[in-house]
């Protein structure tokens, strides 16, 4: 299709200014009329062309040096011809195959970091990163549905709004870091707490509370004296447990 419209010997470099002007005033009806004439083969071409442009995201041919641009470059930037003709880009010494390669293995790495870190979080996740997601996919789909029917494939169109998919994936990857931090936290927390009362067991006798207290009592006697004034107001405020019937009640000494 490039070749049929933009080559040197294509319609559009061929044609006159008026004829152009009246392929342009025509072009609706023309796009009409190929519909009609075979709609369903269309719309398998428009299918095929979708999926080819979703995988396609590398930057093989994206900067190479554009015959349209060579010829309008005096016009958008005066005196830079000379300098483009003599850059990377128009002697096509980019490393794009290189870079190409590094962006598709960060998107594989980015997919595969979404399924894992999504699967893990599960039920955790919040509204807003389900929402993002889901307007990622959207972008994705409909800028290869777009470029992919009414265009042409091309790396540098899904190019453009790939870098969503690596955005997407650090944002699952910090939510569930950040999960992982609070269900730590609350573990620890949970191991260090200690129940402000003890109680003890419902077989055991006022005297045996009395004994543990004399024990506690007499090893705090042997600590510092910081130590034994903690244990004595810990002694003296201890609830103990007296069994009256079948009901327990709390006292303190």
């Amino acid at each position: 299709m490039r070749d049929v419209l933009w080559a040197d010997d294509g319609v559009w470099k061929t044609t006159s200014t008026q004829q152009r002007e009246r392929m342009r005033a025509e072009e609706m009806q023309i796009v009409v009329a190929a519909v009609r004439s075979d709609p369903w083969g269309q719309l398998r071409a428009s299918a095929r062309n979708f999926a080819a442009q979703l995988g396609r995201f590398g930057m093989q041919g994206s900067y190479y040096p554009d015959p349209y641009i060579e010829s309008r470059i005096e016009e958008a930037l005066p005196g830079s011809a000379d300098r483009f003709s003599r850059s990377r880009q128009a002697r096509r010494v980019l490393h794009e195959e290189f870079f190409g390669g590094v962006q598709r293995a960060t998107v594989t790495a980015s997919l595969v970091a979404i399924a894992l870190c999504g699967a893990l979080l599960g039920r955790a996740r919040s509204r807003r990163l389900t929402a993002l997601a889901v307007l990622v996919l959207a972008a994705l789909l409909a800028n290869a549905a777009i470029t992919g029917a009414i265009a042409e494939i091309e790396d540098r169109y899904q190019a453009r709004v790939i870098w969503l998919v690596p955005l997407l994936a650090t944002i699952v990857v910090l939510s569930w870091q950040d999960l992982r931090l609070e269900r730590r936290a609350l573990q620890r927390g949970r191991g260090s707490a200690r129940p402000l009362i003890r109680h003890h067991d419902s077989s055991s006798t006022p005297s045996d509370a009395i004994q543990s207290v004399k024990r506690r009592t007499s090893a705090a006697s042997k600590a510092s004296p910081s130590r034994r004034l903690s244990a004595c107001a810990t002694a003296k405020t201890r609830p103990s447990r007296s069994r009256i019937g079948t009901h327990s009640t709390l006292r303190v000494r």
